[in-house]
């Protein structure tokens, strides 16, 4: 039978796991930024680059400093900071958000310590509460996790960084709200240096970009760096809009900046460096925009249009360093670009009835005469290098029989070969992660509860936070339930309800006149239970919560996940 083996292997012949080693250009684009810098970009502009994920940015002017992003957490905050106290120990006067995502918010307490929130003033886009009721209701921890390596150790055989920064630890992060808004610009002079924000969007919609005409700097956040374009990733994110990220960048050209900062990796200079840049960034967007529609619209799926779109690429693009896919891949960019536009349907009615992964799985190793058959189909493609094919059988193998423990082996095998070859540093955080999860490294149901710090929920509204417990509804505990709870903030008199009802939770926003449970408590505790931080029996214990019934609150939190 030879419709779907590859080339064929002795028997017992499978290809040696591969040995753990780092692609060449990803090391060496890694080591750019391995060790922390502070960089002078102008007389009064500092770039901390390498401290974090993303770049902070210091204003140095006459009496003051005004710090443009905060970095993920407090550490990395301290760390840029006593980089800078070697330069100056002016005081921090202000700072701006250039948008809501945690490497760029989360260290703002090392910049405003408690007790100086009402001298610093904070700037951000109006549209700054978007992101934050996104991480409220958490709808992407696993895949976060995943692209950054978080399970993966440090090194060869492990995590090397994301290709946007070096490698991600989180610290103590926090989050203070914004103090003063913009809507589509504002101008003001800050410690004597003239700053202009205005509205960038970018990785998402609160983008806010600070130019300084007098310097010739523009500080850019995510709606540009030295990379390709990551418009979207596996983890998706709703709000990266191609059309929106383009009308950003024609308003950056326009500058004439003799100097970019982005919101990660390296500082641009030179006039025409900054234009060329500028361009080509905004040229493979707009590529990749306008080519995802016209092949949907010609009937095109996802796979084919991104193999369309790789195929046909402006070949000075694909040759331009500064585009090099570390981050993320041509491929997944362009079928978040058409997800977005024309929805999860590629196009091909037979999409609309396709039965499921593990029939498929099923039927695929009847087809090849047996899962020894598919398994010899699956090393023969992998011993000569057909890794994307050989890594299909081998899930196929691994679904239609999970507990073959040889099938595993060898999808970890392919998975791990194809992560450490690869450029892509998000692509070798995903292939490296899945293979311990594959081989029974890591088991996914026993990581540590995804925890949100207070200071990030503080500013989002509590009946977020009460809907958002429905992502973690468990519909079998909660099956032929109908339960009524009410909750009270003694410290604020907000009233709160919920019902869970047959696997459907609904929030009233008002105190139920009947109730199976009744609880009450500070609103703080509420934001530590919500964050995952505190859990309801534990804060009934420390007498941080009262209940109307122990036994009725236990029951409640047995209808949902416990992470």
């Amino acid at each position: 039978m030879a419709s779907i083996l590859a080339p064929r292997l002795d028997a017992g012949a499978a290809p040696a796991s591969p040995n753990p080693h780092v692609h060449p250009e990803l090391a060496a684009h890694q080591a750019r930024i391995a060790e922390p810098t502070l960089v002078r970009v102008s007389e009064h502009v500092y770039a901390a680059i390498g401290f974090d994920l993303g770049n902070l940015v210091f204003i140095v002017g006459d009496e003051g400093v005004v710090v443009y992003d905060t970095g993920t957490s407090l550490e990395v905050g301290r760390d840029a900071l006593a980089a800078l106290r070697e330069h100056t120990d002016k005081p921090i006067v202000a700072v701006i958000y250039s948008h809501g995502h945690l490497d760029h918010v989360g260290g703002v307490r090392a910049f405003v310590p408690p007790g100086r929130e009402a001298a610093i003033p904070i700037y951000a886009n109006r549209r700054w509460p978007h992101y934050r009721t996104e991480q409220a209701i958490q709808k992407t921890p696993l895949r976060g996790l995943y692209q950054m390596g978080g399970a993966l150790p440090t090194g060869d055989a492990g995590v090397v960084g994301n290709g946007g920064g070096p490698v991600f630890r989180m610290g103590s992060s926090g989050f203070l709200p914004p103090t003063i808004l913009v809507d589509d610009e504002l101008e003001f002079e800050a410690v004597g240096v003239k700053i202009r924000l205005f509205h960038a969007p970018g990785d998402v919609d609160d983008g806010l970009a600070a130019w300084l005409p007098e310097e010739g700097v523009l500080l850019a956040g995510d709606a540009y760096y030295p990379m390709f374009p990551a418009l979207s990733t596996p983890r998706f994110d709703r709000h990266r809009d191609a059309w929106r990220n383009l009308e950003t960048l024609d308003r950056f050209r326009k500058l004439g900046a003799e100097h970019v900062v982005p919101g990660h990796l390296w500082v641009i200079s030179g006039r025409e460096q900054v234009a060329q840049h500028l361009t080509a960034f905004r040229d493979a967007i707009q590529f990749m925009h306008d080519q995802t529609i016209r092949l949907l619209a010609r009937g095109y799926g996802q796979t084919e249009t991104a193999n369309q779109i790789r195929a046909s690429f402006p070949a000075h693009l694909a040759a331009d360093p500064d585009l090099a896919e570390y981050y993320q891949r041509l491929e997944w960019v362009v079928k978040g670009i058409y997800a977005k536009t024309g929805g999860w349907y590629g196009g091909d009615a037979v999409e609309l009835v396709q039965i499921g992964p593990r029939e498929r799985a099923r039927r695929l190793a009847t087809l090849a005469g047996g899962s020894g058959k598919l398994r010899l189909a699956a090393e023969s493609a992998y011993a000569v290098g057909d890794r994307a094919w050989a890594a299909e059988l081998a899930r196929s193998l691994v679904l239609a029989d999970p507990e073959d423990a040889r099938s595993r082996e060898l999808l970890a095998d392919i998975l791990r070969s194809i992560g450490f070859d690869a450029k892509s540093a998000n692509l070798r955080n995903y292939m490296l992660t899945e293979a311990l999860v594959v081989d029974g490294s890591l088991d996914l149901d026993r990581l540590p509860r995804r925890k949100t710090a207070p200071d990030l929920l503080r500013s989002v509204d509590d009946s977020v936070l009460f809907r958002g417990l429905g992502v973690r509804l468990d519909p079998e505990q909660s099956r032929d339930v109908e339960f009524t709870a009410g909750f009270t903030f003694h410290d604020t008199g907000a009233q709160h309800g919920l019902v869970v009802r047959h696997g459907v939770i609904e929030y009233l926003p008002e105190r139920p006149a009947e109730a199976d449970l009744r609880v009450v408590l500070e609103r703080e505790t509420w934001l530590a239970i919500a964050g995952g931080n505190l859990s309801w029996l534990d804060a009934l214990h420390s007498e941080a919560a009262e209940a109307s019934s122990k036994e009725a609150l236990a029951r409640f939190e047995g209808f949902f996940d416990d992470r």
